[in-house]
């Protein structure tokens, strides 16, 4: 299972598109990566990680 965590710092707006792709880390068993600018509109792919689910 592909377990993803998201830390999102810039707050979740629902309407700014996230274009540059976060760097992921293991982290206790999760891909965790973390979004410095506001985010709202995630790739369908995310960069090549498929959430679990």
């Amino acid at each position: 299972m592909n377990k993803i965590k998201l830390v999102i710092r810039g707050g979740f707006d629902g309407q700014t598109p996230v274009t540059q792709p976060p760097t992921f880390r293991l982290v206790e068993g999760w891909n965790e990566a973390e979004l410095t600018a506001p985010a709202g509109i995630l790739p369908a792919g995310l960069w090549g990680q498929v959430p679990a689910g």
